[in-house]
């Protein structure tokens, strides 16, 4: 109970003590208008080659690989000044094979050997959280959790012939493996302040200051009509001027 009591007096005091620096701040008053983004993402590579050397007169080995990779990530949000919240899913898938063969005789002996590795792996990553800013000061309440996904799984086959004129020996192998995990990750907390990118207030007060200059209107804007007009530049993107950042 004590600790409990603390913890509220501790928050109390952090609110009374930003009261002052909060009116003192002429982005105060700002709030951020309520939007949404997504954006998605696609990709795919691969590559391959292809050797052939000469052992000696009597032999050759060849080698081949291919491989390749395709990938997608879709990413969002939502942004307000009471909340935000903000998502992502990924998802890769990779894959190889290698195939190689070695053959070489002389009057005793020939070999034949023929190797194939082929290995995927598939990878699925997830995460959201969400903020909410209950209250007029700047204290939030977050929630968040991730998600990591892993698949993989290889496969080998090897053939081995070795003859000779009195015997022929033949050697196979086939070896499949698969492995998998799962990470998941949960997290909640308390945060003080918030970072609001404040161009459109500085975007505002510069579009003000040269109307006035200008003679195009005559007074001030109220307080009411910078704020309008803030929140006109938020959602038409403004100019790419830099401006202050507050909290």
């Amino acid at each position: 109970m004590r600790g409990a009591r603390r913890a509220l007096l501790s928050v109390a005091a952090l609110v009374a003590a930003a009261l002052p620096a909060l009116a003192a701040d002429p982005y105060a008053e700002y709030r951020i208008p309520e939007h949404y983004w997504r954006s998605w993402t696609a990709n795919f590579n691969g590559s391959g080659n292809h050797e052939v050397s000469d052992l000696s007169t009597a032999g050759e080995s060849r080698r081949g690989t291919l491989d390749g990779a395709v990938g997608t990530l879709f990413n969002g949000g939502f942004d307000s000044d009471s909340r935000s919240s903000a998502y992502f899913v990924s998802l890769v898938a990779t894959g190889e094979r290698v195939h190689s063969t070695e053959k070489h005789s002389d009057p005793f002996t020939s070999f034949d050997y023929t190797d194939r590795d082929r290995s995927a792996k598939e990878q699925l990553r997830a995460s959201y959280s969400l903020t909410r800013y209950p209250w007029r000061a700047p204290l939030g309440l977050s929630l968040g959790t991730s998600d990591e996904a892993t698949l993989s799984q290889s496969w080998v086959s090897t053939a081995h012939v070795v003859a000779n004129p009195a015997a022929e020996l033949h050697t196979t192998t086939n070896v499949e493996q698969g492995q998998s995990s799962t990470l998941l990750t949960l997290s909640a907390g308390v945060s003080w302040g918030r970072v609001r990118d404040a161009t459109p207030v500085y975007q505002a007060a510069v579009l003000e200051q040269r109307l006035l200059e200008a003679g195009t209107i005559e007074h001030a804007l109220s307080q009411a009509g910078r704020a309008r007009l803030a929140s006109l530049r938020s959602r038409d993107g403004g100019a790419t001027r830099s401006a202050p950042r507050c909290s």
